[in-house]
C-alpha cells in the first residue's frame, strides 16, 4: 500500500497532467520535482510529457540528469 502511494499514484498523476499540455505540464513538473521516491517510470512519464509538448531541451535536460540505475 505505502509503495502505491508514494510512486504509483504520483506517476499516474503526472501522465495525467502531461495530457493537458501546457497547462498540464507545469503541473505535472512540480509534483515531479517534489517526488522524494523516483522510479523508471516517474522519469519516463515526465520525459514523455515534455516532448508532446514540445519542450525537447527540458526532456534532453531530464534525461541527462536520469541516474543510471533506477529502481
Amino acid at each position: 500500500m505505502i509503495f502505491w502511494v508514494i510512486v504509483f499514484l504520483p506517476n499516474a498523476l503526472i501522465d495525467s497532467y502531461s495530457k493537458f499540455e501546457e497547462l498540464g505540464i507545469n503541473g505535472a513538473w512540480k509534483l515531479f520535482m517534489v517526488m522524494k521516491d523516483r522510479d523508471v517510470v516517474s522519469w519516463n512519464s515526465m520525459m514523455a510529457g515534455l516532448l508532446k509538448v514540445g519542450q525537447l531541451s527540458e526532456a534532453r535536460k531530464l534525461f541527462d540528469e536520469m541516474p543510471e540505475k533506477v529502481g
